[in-house]
């Protein structure tokens, strides 16, 4: 809730790293996803289109682990 409120104040792509690294470790990957991307918006560095791409690619395994039950 603190992060949420924090980054409607002032848009900073570490609020929006931390938001999502906090829903990673509580398995909610799309929503990780969601704020890497509003992250990259603001700051396109490697090492955030890189995490990205990380977790972009572990939420695709996590699909292909469903689908193929």
């Amino acid at each position: 809730g603190y992060l949420s409120k924090l980054t409607s104040i002032a848009k900073n792509p570490k609020h929006y790293l931390s938001m999502s690294d906090i829903y990673e470790r509580n398995g909610k990957l799309d929503l990780a996803i969601e704020q890497l991307r509003k992250a990259n918006e603001l700051s396109a560095s490697a090492d955030l289109q890189k995490r990205l791409a990380v977790l972009l690619a572990k939420r695709g395994k996590d699909c292909l682990l469903y689908t193929s039950d």
